[in-house]
């Protein structure tokens, strides 16, 4: 039992980094996008249950732009790091955003122009707060926890 409650904060203190790391990447590969301008052909909010029987709400966004004198379509509008806390809020204010129709500025992969993106989500302050307040605390907590025991122990 003592060594599941330091993997369990070996655990969370990878995840944290593991998700800092990955987002940095992630926005760093989109600084290098190139900007096009892109028509919206679709703005919609999708409102379905998920697995565990729970509301999701979820942009539906499309846009089409021009690359080299071809015309694309893209229907994955939001380049998404992996996040623990989504932000729920972002999808509608993404709809107020992008209104089909509209113009907006798009960024085309450099090196393949089948992948663009209106913008990149932003980190969620719930993924980059909380889950190193919580690490913080489990860590602070089992520290606490093992010089009481000790304590009591040693009498």
């Amino acid at each position: 039992m003592n060594i599941l409650k330091w993997a369990v904060l070996v655990g969370l203190a990878l995840t944290n980094t593991l998700q800092f790391i990955m987002y940095r990447s992630v926005k760093r590969n989109w600084e290098h996008y190139i900007p096009v301008r892109a028509t919206i052909t679709r703005s919609r909010l999708i409102d379905q249950l998920n697995v565990e029987g729970e509301r999701d709400y979820r942009a539906d966004l499309r846009f089409k732009y021009l690359w080299d004198g071809q015309e694309y379509e893209s229907k994955t509008a939001i380049l998404r790091g992996p996040q623990l806390f989504p932000l729920w809020n972002y999808e509608s204010s993404l709809l107020q955003k992008y209104k089909e129709g509209e113009h907006a500025e798009a960024r085309v992969h450099p090196t393949n122009p089948n992948i663009a993106f209106l913008e990149l989500a932003p980190l969620s302050k719930k993924s980059a707060i909380l889950l190193p307040v919580v690490t913080v605390g489990y860590g602070v907590a089992i520290v606490a926890w093992t010089t009481w025991s000790a304590s009591l122990i040693l009498g």
